[in-house]
């Protein structure tokens, strides 16, 4: 499967609260750019009224929020973007790393003030530009990026809404001197508060699914909202009515409330709310997991999750002396087979000590 991520920053809140902290918990790279201050912040200002969006926010010019993923030949990406200015504005970044010192930013997306988007490379030889009028301010619109770096095979497709705005092969895609590979992705701003940014998926082109667009998508966190019957941690805060409110606050509050065991084979199990109405189809499920152990030493737990009467274990995770929020994805349900509402909505989600 080629899923690599998705996030619709749901957790990170309360509104307008700095969520730097809790980005990088959850493995992002915050940068303030050239000598400035990072302050992502989260925003109740969503596309669908629903948790929160974030603002890739730093006081000057070049902050951003950063992913890193497997070095892949190619990638597809989709986000909604509501931009703050018509100004020219940086909104996001695909570059490779190579791990050793080197690297470059391969490829920048930016708003070009005339309400369209302009493509560049890195190094600034290449430059793609398409019509104006398709990306307006203060409107919620969705852009998806299809990116295959190369010098001569290459490929690279812009849709907004779903319509293609800007599409180039063949040509050099990538910055002078660089392999044609990406593994890291920047969500930028160019400054306070210029753009937020809400449902984000992001995957490469390997396999047979998830290696094309998706389409206009949504991505909704849910807290645990009831134990499942299988709560065998010990817990620790939360009001006593059971294990889930000791793990369903927003923002984590670390060592205020949580569940703790030492146990192999001890399990939690969640249940979760309705889903929210503008989730028509799920095309996957992600498990987050904000976990630490309390002394050096292994401690090791694996993502769990039951959908239709089967369970599945995702990749077991090793924790640290500190909190990190690990994500893993199921693209696909418990036992193979597409995703359905129904399946979604009665699945069960939590982790087990291995």
């Amino acid at each position: 499967m080629s899923l690599l991520w998705i996030d619709g920053f749901d957790v990170y809140g309360p509104d307008n609260a700095s969520i730097m902290v809790a980005l990088e918990e959850a493995g992002y790279g915050v940068s303030a750019g050239f000598g400035g201050l990072p302050n992502s912040s989260a925003f109740a200002n969503t596309r669908t009224g629903i948790g929160f969006s974030v603002s890739p926010v730093c006081n000057v010019q070049g902050g951003y929020i950063s992913r890193n993923f497997q070095t892949a030949a190619g990638i597809v990406t989709g986000f909604a973007v509501q931009l703050q200015t018509s100004e020219f504005t940086t909104i996001c970044t695909l570059g490779y790393n190579n791990y050793i010192g080197g690297g470059a930013r391969q490829l920048i997306l930016y708003a070009n003030g005339a309400n369209g988007l302009t493509m560049q490379t890195g190094d600034g030889l290449g430059v793609y530009v398409s019509k104006p009028n398709v990306l307006f301010t203060g409107v919620w619109q969705y852009v998806e990026v299809k990116y295959a770096p190369g010098s001569t095979t290459s490929y690279l497709e812009v849709r907004v809404d779903g319509v293609t705005v800007l599409r180039v092969t063949n040509q050099n895609l990538v910055s002078a001197g660089q392999a044609g590979l990406v593994n890291y992705m920047r969500l930028n701003g160019d400054g306070n508060q210029k753009l937020y940014i809400d449902d984000w998926y992001l995957c490469d082109t390997n396999g047979t699914s998830f290696n094309d667009f998706l389409g206009d998508c949504v991505v909704h966190a849910l807290l645990p909202k009831s134990d499942a019957g299988m709560n065998q941690f010990a817990q620790v805060g939360g009001n006593g009515a059971g294990h889930f409110t000791s793990v369903n606050e927003l923002a984590t509050d670390g060592d205020v409330s949580y569940l703790s065991s030492n146990t192999a084979g001890q399990t939690e199990l969640f249940t979760v709310p309705t889903l929210p109405s503008d989730i028509v189809d799920v095309l996957a499920v992600a498990v987050n997991i904000t976990a630490r152990k309390q002394a050096p030493g292994l401690g090791t737990f694996v993502p769990v999750l039951e959908a239709g009467g089967i369970e599945q274990d995702g990749a077991p995770i090793a924790t640290s002396l500190n909190y990190v929020t690990q994500q893993a994805l199921f693209p696909l349900a418990p036992g193979g087979g597409n995703w359905t509402l129904s399946l979604a909505q009665n699945a069960q989600f939590g982790v087990k000590i291995i």
